[in-house]
Order: structure tokens, then sequence, then C-alpha cells
């Protein structure tokens, strides 16, 4: 999470009611943000071993648009921070409407490869053709991945 918040996001924090803050308390605090002419609620904190950023919206989920437009306000570029979908047991849900973004503080998160998502440098349209020459993705004995199945 950053050190601090940014300006930006300094003049949204709410100051007043319960969960009202000021600056002294970093990142911990309820923020309100307008964006396409919608309201994101954020409740951020950085307690307990954990940084937390709550995107809520009245009426509906957050996009994932506007869920990495709110990761960018509160992380740095280069952290990962995940949503996490935990055992049913452990379930915890006050808000329909209400997605979660975690980062484990002094700890690093394992990512998969890319590849597993999609291929870098190209586009949603050039995706959709499968114009680049990548169909499958294979494992081979030593754990490596390979391309398969292609043009090369």
């Amino acid at each position: 999470m950053r050190p601090k918040p940014t300006p930006y996001v300094e003049k949204r924090r709410e100051r007043g009611g319960p969960l009202g803050s000021d600056a002294s308390y970093g990142n911990n605090g309820r923020f309100l943000f307008q964006r396409n002419n919608t309201v994101l609620q954020v409740i951020a904190s950085d307690g307990l071993g954990w940084d937390h950023v709550s995107v809520s919206h009245a009426k509906r989920c957050p996009t994932w648009e506007e869920m990495c437009w709110i990761k960018d306000l509160f992380f740095e570029p280069e952290e990962t921070a995940v949503q996490f979908h935990p055992p049913e047991s452990v379930y915890v849900n006050n808000h329909p409407f209400c997605l979660h973004l975690w980062r484990q503080q002094g700890a690093g998160i394992a990512l998969p490869d890319p590849i597993f998502v999609g291929v870098r440098g190209i586009d949603s349209q050039q995706a959709k053709g499968d114009n680049h020459g990548f169909r499958d993705v294979a494992r081979s004995r030593r754990g490596r991945w390979i391309q398969v199945g292609g043009d090369g």
C-alpha cells in the first residue's frame, strides 16, 4: 500500500461520521470517489499485518475497471493486491455490492505465469482470431511451460 494517501485520495477522505478521520490516520479511513457518474465508497486500512481496501457501490458490484482504478490509487504500481474467495465456512458478507482488495504486509504473493491469462503484447481484437500463432500451452517434464500447436 502506498505510504500515505496521495493528495487526490486525501481530498476525498470523509472527515465526519463513524468512520471519519483526518490525514493523521494515514491510509485508514473512509473515502468517497466519483467516477463516470457513479459514487464508489472505499474503506481502507493497513493494520494487523494486512493492507485492505473495500470498494462498494449503492446498487451494483464495482466493475473490473473500477477495481483497477482504486487499486492504482491505494497501492504502488508493482504491488500485487488480490481478491480472496475463502471457504464458505468463513464467508462474511455485510454489503451485497462490496468487493475487497488485500495485500499481506511483508509477504510476497506467488503469481501464475501470465500465459494462463493470455498472450502479452496483443490486444483483445488480435486474440479473437487466434492470429497470434499460439493456441495451446503444455508443461514439460522439467516444469517449464512451452508453446505447442502454434506457428512456431
